[in-house]
Order: structure tokens, then sequence, then C-alpha cells
């Protein structure tokens, strides 16, 4: 399959987009539960146990945020983001004319170590991913505006919730001699926010 494609030919591979991505989250937890228990004794009627009281709340809040930008270097997007690298990467080798984006051979790790597959294919080059992403820096740090919004890449993402809950509880433990008795109620409201 590699002969018929030709492998990892350098000289095929273009960069034909920088993306960058940023994704914030946050999130707060606030919890309080209290709890009470009362012993009682009625002596008289042989009637003891305990009275309990109780409540909690809860809330959680969680926000995500998504940016999504790139900056395109294929043909059609204009030559002035072709310039602009080229003021900032001035070494770098990017033919005018070149439709498909940037050379590969401009970003080769000089000390990748190619595997072999089988003692019979050679996967001949990587990027140096430390180069790429320390140019990216560069260039989005002298040229935002050659970034781009990735619309819905950067919306889908994006979101704000908060969940309340509020419980609340009354509950006894009658013992009338050898009898037990066990009645309560219990409350309880969840409310979910999300925008």
């Amino acid at each position: 399959m590699l002969d018929q494609f030709g492998g990892t030919n350098i000289d095929d591979n273009k960069l034909r987009s920088d993306d960058r991505n940023t994704t914030e989250l946050t999130e707060e937890n606030y919890d309080i539960n209290l709890d009470w228990d009362i012993p009682f004794k009625l002596e008289k009627l042989n009637v003891t146990g305990v009275f309990s009281v109780g409540g909690k709340y809860h809330e959680l809040k969680r926000e995500s945020n998504q940016e999504q930008i790139y900056a395109d270097y294929n043909a059609g997007r204009g030559l002035s983001t072709r310039l602009r690298y080229l003021e900032v990467f001035p070494n770098v080798n990017w033919p005018a004319g070149d439709a498909r984006g940037i050379l590969a051979t401009n970003f080769v790790d000089p000390n990748y170590n190619p595997p072999t597959i089988n003692g019979l294919y050679t996967l001949n080059w990587s990027p140096d991913i430390g180069l790429m992403q320390d140019m990216q820096n560069q260039f989005y740090a002298t040229h935002p505006d050659s970034f781009h919004s990735r619309g819905q890449e950067s919306y889908t993402n994006d979101y704000s919730n908060r969940e309340e809950q509020v419980a609340a509880y009354v509950m006894a433990e009658i013992n009338i001699g050898k009898l037990q008795l066990v009645p309560g109620i219990r409350l309880e409201k969840v409310v979910t926010l999300q925008a």
C-alpha cells in the first residue's frame, strides 16, 4: 500500500492552516448539610425515641468557553497572508504562486529517528512540533488579524449552567414498648438552569 501511494514523501506535504484552540472550564461547588437529633423519653407512657430534623443545600455552577481560530494558507486567501508570514519568517521556503500551502520541508525535525515497519517501510520524516508551535505563536503575536474564527467549532461547547438542590426532612423514631414507629417526611427541590 505504501509503495502504491508513495508513503510519506515530504514534497507532497504542505501546511494548509494553523489552528489555535483554547478551552476554559470553570466549576464552583457549594454544599451545606445540617442534621439535629433530639432524644426524648416519656416515662409515664413507656415511650422513648429520637426526633430528627435536617436539611441540605447544594449548588453547582459550571461554565465552558471554547474558541477556535485559524490562519489559512491555501490558495484564494489572498497574497497578504503569505507576505505577512514571510515578513515574520523570511527564511521560510514558500514559493510565490504555490496554492496548496507552505512546504513541509520548512518544519522537519532534524532529530527524528525514523522507524521501520516490518523491516520494509521507513516513515521517512516528522515535523518538529515545538518549532511549529513557536512559529504559530510568533505569527499570531505579530498578525492576530490573519487568524479567523471557526464559527460553529468556537460555540459548540460554550455553555453556562447552574444546579441548585434544596432538601429538608423531619423524622421521628418512636419506641413504644417493643413496637417501633418511624414516621417522617422529606421535601426536595432541584432547579437546573442552562444557557
